[in-house]
């Protein structure tokens, strides 16, 4: 009994390992087929937190010291030493308020992408109906987003189909929708041309 016992402790031992590298294995098929398929690093994932971190503190500050110029410029009359310190002020505040929101812009792409991508999953396309319900976005806004995101390679095989409706994010499965979508069109052709010739008075006669 103490016999049986070791052996299945052994077996259970032995499936465990095979499942951990079951598992591994997976796991770095997905990592080459993500790399093949995403970019690593969107733009604006670290630069565009920093830009938003930074813009805006220095925004704030400047502005804090443009009106406490502006007060000073009233209080003495329009002194031209003042007043040239003001402008500079005042278009200091501008650049950095605009790299703020530059930077946040950037940094909620970045967001968004990571979440098509966790939405996505291991899948080669996706409805953006489903990615504008999961995001709280609409699917106009997403089709936009999405194709904004082909264009800057985020997605580096992204596709979006001829109705706008789904996200394809490898070459290979764009080509069969192609490729089914050409017989599709080319069966229709066939039987609106069969349909036409059935309704011509020709054919009604012959019949």
């Amino acid at each position: 009994r103490a016999k049986r016992q070791y052996s299945q402790k052994v077996m259970r031992e032995e499936h465990a390992v095979q499942r951990n590298v079951k598992n591994e294995v997976s796991y770095k098929k997905r990592e080459v087929m993500e790399k093949k398929l995403f970019v690593a690093h969107p733009r604006g994932e670290f630069s565009g937190v920093f830009m938003e971190i930074v813009g805006f503190l220095f925004a704030t500050i400047t502005g804090i010291a443009a009106a406490i110029l502006g007060i000073m410029l009233v209080l003495l009359d329009g002194l031209v030493d003042i007043l040239v310190l003001e402008v500079i002020f005042i278009l200091l505040f501008a650049l950095l308020l605009f790299v703020g929101i530059r930077g946040r812009t950037m940094s909620k792409r970045a967001k968004r992408f990571r979440k098509y991508q966790e939405v996505l999953d291991d899948r080669e396309y996706c409805d953006i109906a489903e990615l504008a319900s999961k995001t709280d976005k609409s699917p106009a806004f997403v089709l936009k987003d999405v194709k904004d995101m082909i264009k800057r390679k985020m997605f580096l095989q992204g596709h979006v189909d001829q109705q706008g409706t789904c996200l394809i994010v490898t070459d290979s499965m764009y080509e069969q929708y192609r490729t089914a979508r050409q017989s599709m069109e080319e069966r229709q052709a066939r039987e609106d041309e069969e349909a036409k010739k059935m309704a011509s008075p020709k054919y009604t006669d012959e019949v």
